[in-house]
């Protein structure tokens, strides 16, 4: 599929997968724990490499592709702390799908505003 999106120079935009947490995180706890942030001992790392190798490959095929994960997660050493709240909600209404407003707001940051979040 790449290569004939590749060959026939159709213009594609990807986005990455969304940091996912199990069990989910409710809002009570990230508040009172870690504040806006929460680090990655609950993060399904998977993720991580699932970002990471979708970089790569699409980079290869020059399709613009808009990660989530790296916007929302910053990497502390060995592990990763990613953001999870928006003002007084969470960004996702399990471990990964987003909620309409935190989808608004990442979409207005990685389309137009790189750098707001």
């Amino acid at each position: 599929m790449l290569h004939k999106i590749y060959f026939n120079r159709i213009n594609l935009d990807v986005i990455g997968p969304t940091p996912q947490f199990y069990p989910t995180v409710p809002l009570n706890y990230v508040k009172q724990g870690e504040g806006d942030f929460l680090s990655s001992y609950k993060l399904d790392k998977a993720i991580a490499d699932t970002d990471s190798a979708m970089t790569s490959i699409l980079r290869e095929y020059d399709v613009q592709y808009l990660s989530l994960f790296s916007h929302l997660c910053q990497r502390e050493d060995d592990k990763y702390r990613c953001k999870v709240v928006l003002g007084d909600e969470l960004y996702s209404f399990d471990y990964g799908h987003l909620t309409p407003k935190s989808a608004g707001v990442l979409a207005q940051s990685l389309l137009f505003e790189p750098g707001i979040m």
